[in-house]
């Protein structure tokens, strides 16, 4: 992970969502996909800005953790077709 994405994440509210869930936002388990590299947009500000609001977006809907689980895998998903 480049250092840049890495320091968005640990100042960002994604990384606060995935520790109220239990989730290693860096090597959990739940967080962990395969995804192609040298794809544009991959692993860039823009994609990690996606999983975050969509973290905050299940957490204020008063998601569980199973529904946060979910939403990780759906981004995986898609991420992983690019």
């Amino acid at each position: 992970m480049p250092l840049g994405v890495y320091n968005y994440l640990k100042n960002s509210i994604g990384y606060e969502k995935s520790r109220k869930y239990g989730i290693d936002p860096i090597v959990g388990e739940e967080n962990l996909i395969w995804a192609p590299n040298r794809v544009a947009g991959q692993h860039d500000i823009a994609a990690l800005e996606k999983v975050v609001n969509t973290l905050k977006s299940v957490d204020e809907a008063g998601g569980s953790y199973d529904d946060i689980v979910a939403a990780l895998e759906e981004l995986g998903d898609i991420a992983s077709q690019k």
